[in-house]
């Protein structure tokens, strides 16, 4: 026989803020290492050859820099739009409840 699976509007509203709090935090982190990776100025390893073997190319320092930031930003708006759906999840629960209940 399968397990029972019971989900409350609340519960899951609770998850959902959760979910915004971690990305307040993220955006919060992400927004520091962004400070701190343009702090330095944009070509502290200098340009002769082996600053521009660090820097170019598809895995070089530049490269490398955008795709952390980019998926900085991107996994912060996945975890905003995580939370908010299961807010709205929620409240569609409990309108749904209260429509269902009231018909009665």
């Amino acid at each position: 026989m399968a397990e029972k699976l019971i989900v409350t509007p609340n519960a899951v509203r609770a998850g959902g803020n959760e979910l915004l709090a971690a990305q307040a935090a993220f955006e919060t982190i992400m927004r520091t290492l962004s400070t701190s990776v343009g702090s330095n100025g944009s070509e502290t390893w200098g340009t002769d050859s082996y600053g521009k073997q660090f820097a170019e190319g598809t895995n070089g320092y530049y490269s490398s820099r955008g795709n952390l930031l980019k998926g900085g930003s991107d996994m912060s708006d996945t975890l905003r739009e995580f939370g908010t759906g299961l807010i709205d999840a929620s409240n569609t629960a409990v309108k749904t409840e209260s429509g269902n209940t009231s018909a009665f």
